[in-house]
């Protein structure tokens, strides 16, 4: 996917990445989505999905500051 090189483009791959987002967690089994004990197969991390989401969330929330 290139790179947005103006405002529209921007906004539009962010519609897209965070469609894609809710997409994919919602095909998440519920049973994982709520287990803090499961780890995901990141080398040299272990979070479990909440805390991923619990990531990016922080990551928009300081986007949406500047």
């Amino acid at each position: 996917m290139p790179r947005p090189t103006d405002r529209g483009a921007l906004l539009a791959a962010a519609a897209s990445a965070y469609a894609a987002l809710t997409s994919t967690l919602s095909d998440f089994p519920e049973a994982l989505r709520d287990d803090t004990a499961f780890q995901a197969p990141i080398e040299d991390q272990s979070r479990n999905p909440r805390d991923v989401v619990a990531h990016l969330h922080a990551w928009q929330l300081m986007t949406l500051d500047w």
